[in-house]
């Protein structure tokens, strides 16, 4: 049986551009209620919703919903990028998925507010997950990169960029210039295309190999083969 519980919540007006989640703000909540408070005590400013939901449902996204903040949008420049990149690993409860290329592993150890992030969200309890391509050029920060997410793995030629956690998704674009961050990321959290964005990781994540796999086959200059059952289409 599913245990109900009843939250309050009042969502503060602003005219600025930042996340809803910043003004909301949760007052109480009631074990199995049985009747919504009066409507009475409903007042326009600040407004007070009554909400009933499962208590393992996410409070976030259900808010995004109803106030109209799923969003999915293009951001400019570097400090964009990296700010978004941040809020993701801040906001994330249970998980964080990042693809990368591979010119991006010596970035992320490089820029000390990224890797910082890394850090913060293990602490958290946060399970870190990373795909990238390992080469002879980034072996070394690859191996520090094992040292801070929980797995690492490796995708032959992988292109592009993006990270994911339970509710949101960020891709910043490929950057011309290896050694510096990107300066566009696509932004989203709506629902749909956080879960379909999650496959896309999923699949990239069950063909990649350990990256100690990897690594193993770089330092002794060997080469790793796959086998695969090719069907007759006639």
């Amino acid at each position: 049986m599913h245990r109900h519980v009843l939250f309050l919540i009042r969502i503060e007006h602003t005219n600025q551009s930042e996340s809803l989640l910043h003004h909301i703000f949760y007052l109480e909540y009631i074990d199995c209620p049985r009747t919504f408070p009066s409507l009475q005590a409903v007042r326009r400013s600040p407004i007070i919703l009554p909400y009933i939901f499962h208590s393992s449902s996410n409070v976030e996204r259900l808010m995004a919903s109803i106030s109209g903040t799923e969003r999915t949008e293009v951001l400019y420049g570097t400090s964009s990028v990296i700010d978004k990149e941040l809020q993701l690993f801040s906001r994330a409860k249970n998980r964080v998925d990042t693809c990368m290329d591979h010119t991006r592993p010596s970035l992320a150890l490089g820029i000390e507010s990224i890797r910082k992030s890394f850090l913060d969200a293990k602490n958290r309890d946060v399970k870190l997950r990373y795909i990238t391509e390992i080469t002879t050029e980034n072996i070394s920060y690859c191996k520090e990169i094992m040292k801070i997410v929980h797995e690492l793995r490796h995708l032959d030629g992988i292109k592009g960029n993006f990270m994911i956690s339970e509710y949101e998704y960020a891709a910043p674009a490929t950057s011309h210039e290896t050694t510096k961050p990107s300066t566009t990321v696509i932004f989203s959290n709506v629902k749909e295309i956080v879960e379909q964005q999650q496959y896309v990781f999923d699949t990239f994540w069950n063909k990649a190999i350990p990256a100690e796999l990897r690594i193993r086959e770089i330092e002794k200059g060997s080469v790793h083969y796959t086998t695969r059952i090719i069907e007759d289409s006639q």
